[in-house]
C-alpha cells in the first residue's frame, strides 16, 4: 500500500547499519492519543492541513501510533539535523519485505515528545491487578472521577490500548500519563478476558458492529484513527488500518497494510463460505503473476462490505457528521459486478474495480 525504500529500511529492520556500528535500542511507548509515524523527518504535512482530509495523501505520512503502543528507538545521531525527531521501530505494526521474506515492526520518524521510556510498571505483567483494555468506541472519554458529570480529562481512539483494573460494575480505573488516574466507563473498553471468552459467532457480530460505528470517518492515507474534529491533529483511516485496528478491539493482531494482511490471513476459496468479520483483497494482477493487494474491505453479511475509500459516496447509514466523510459501506453486486454466492477467490471483478482480481480471506475462526 506504502512504497518504502527496501534496502534502506530492510537495513534498518534488520537492525544492520551502513554506518558499521549497531546503536542500542531503547524500548519506548507512545504518550499522546495519535502520533504520526513518517518515512522522513523532512518531509511534513502541509501547513495548515486539518482534519477532514478528503482523500488526502499527506506526505510523509506512512502510519499512526496511538497512545501506550511500544516502539523501539534508535539512539540518536549527534550529528542529526533534526533533533526533534527519532528513528523508531513501531513493533505493534509487523510489515514484510517482499526481497528478503522478513517481518518486522514499521519503521519510521516519531517527534521525541511523543513518545518517552518504557518502564516496568507499564507492563500487565508487573502489575497483576491491571489489565489490558482496548478502547472498542470510535472516541472514548477519560473522566477524572467515575461519574459521566466529572471532567473529561482525556480521549483516546478505537484501538488504543490502556491499562487499568476494574472498580464498580460500570467503570475501570486506568493509568495516564505521568501516573495519573482516569475513569473509563466499562462499555467503553474490551479487556483481553472479555475477548478471550467470547464465542465465534458473537464475536463476528460484535466486530461488524464495531466496523459500522466508524462509517462515516474520513479518509486519510496512512491515517490509523477514528475521526476527531476537535483535535488539531490530522485523523482518519485508510483501507487497512480500518481492519488493523478493529481487529485490535478483539486482541487479534493483524499485520498493518493490506498485502501483509493478506499473506498472513487464512484463504476462503468461494464467496459462499464467507462470513461477517471476512475480508476481501484487490490487486491489479493476479497473485500467481506478483500481484500486490493494494485494497482490502470487510464483508458485513447480507451481502454488503464496508470500506475505507477516497471516493465520493451516499452511504446507506445516515450518520450526523459531513457527508464528505468516507467510510462507506456498499453491496458486492455494485462493488465487484457479482453477488457473493457467485465469487471465487482469484476471480476479475467488474463493478467498481473493474479489471481487479479479488481474493477472500480471514483472521477469524
Amino acid at each position: 500500500m506504502r512504497k518504502i525504500n527496501v534496502i534502506f529500511w530492510v537495513l534498518f529492520g534488520g537492525l544492520i547499519f551502513i554506518q558499521g556500528s549497531l546503536r542500542a535500542l531503547r524500548k519506548m511507548i507512545v504518550t499522546v492519543p495519535v502520533a504520526d509515524l513518517r518515512r522522513d523527518y523532512n518531509v511534513l504535512a502541509e501547513p495548515g492541513l486539518h482534519a477532514p482530509a478528503l482523500s488526502k495523501n499527506v506526505r510523509g505520512l506512512d502510519t499512526q501510533l496511538l497512545y501506550n503502543e511500544r516502539v523501539l528507538a534508535l539512539d540518536e545521531q549527534p550529528d542529526a539535523p533534526n533533533m526533534g525527531w527519532l528513528k523508531v521501530i513501531a513493533v505493534e505494526q509487523e510489515t514484510c519485505d517482499r526481497s528478503s521474506n522478513h517481518w518486522h515492526g514499521y519503521p519510521g520518524y516519531v517527534r521525541k515528545e511523543h513518545v518517552r521510556l518504557e518502564k516496568s510498571s507499564d507492563s500487565t505483567s508487573e502489575n497483576r491487578l491491571m489489565h489490558d483494555l482496548f478502547a472498542c468506541k470510535p472516541w472514548v472519554p477519560v473522566y477524572r472521577a467515575p461519574s459521566v458529570n466529572s471532567r473529561v480529562v482525556k480521549e483516546f481512539s478505537i484501538g488504543t490500548r490502556l491499562m487499568g483494573h476494574r472498580i464498580k460494575s460500570k467503570w475501570y480505573k486506568i493509568v495516564l500519563p505521568g501516573n495519573r488516574k482516569g475513569y473509563v466507563r466499562a462499555h467503553d473498553v474490551r479487556s483481553a478476558v472479555q475477548n478471550r471468552r467470547e464465542t465465534k459467532r458473537t464475536l463476528r457480530h460484535k466486530l461488524v458492529k464495531t466496523v459500522l460505528s466508524l462509517v462515516g470517518t474520513p479518509y486519510v492515507f496512512g491515517g490509523r484513527s477514528a475521526y476527531n474534529r476537535h483535535m488539531t491533529q490530522l485523523t482518519g483511516l485508510d483501507c487497512s488500518s480500518l481492519v488493523d485496528l478493529v481487529h485490535r478491539v478483539y486482541g487479534i493482531k493483524t499485520p498493518r497494510d493490506a498485502h501483509d494482511q493478506f499473506l498472513k490471513a487464512r484463504e476462503i476459496r468461494d464467496g459462499k463460505n464467507l462470513k461477517a468479520g471476512d475480508l476481501l483483497f484487490f490487486s491489479r494482477k493476479p497473485e500467481q503473476e506478483n500481484g500486490r493487494m493494494n485494497h482490502v474491505v470487510i464483508y458485513l453479511g447480507n451481502g454488503d462490505v464496508c470500506e475505507a475509500t477516497g471516493l465520493d459516496f451516499t452511504s446507506k447509514y445516515e450518520t450526523d457528521r459531513p457527508e464528505t466523510l468516507t467510510t462507506r459501506v456498499i453491496s458486492v453486486k455494485e462493488f465487484i459486478g457479482s453477488s457473493i454466492n457467485d465469487i471465487t477467490s482469484g476471480d476479475q471483478c467488474s463493478g467498481v474495480k473493474p479489471g481487479y482480481f479479488v481474493y477472500l480471506r480471514t483472521f477469524l475462526k
